[in-house]
């Protein structure tokens, strides 16, 4: 888990949905649903 996040916070930049599905499937993890939105 430790490496996941050491991977988000090495981005340059915000990460693109691409980017952001890369890093979960690196770790063994799948992104299931939209993002949440702020209201």
């Amino acid at each position: 888990m430790e490496d996941f996040f050491r991977a988000l916070s090495a981005l340059k930049k915000d990460a693109t949905s691409a980017d952001a599905v890369k890093i979960f499937e690196d770790h063994d993890m799948k992104i299931v649903g939209p993002p949440l939105s702020v209201k």
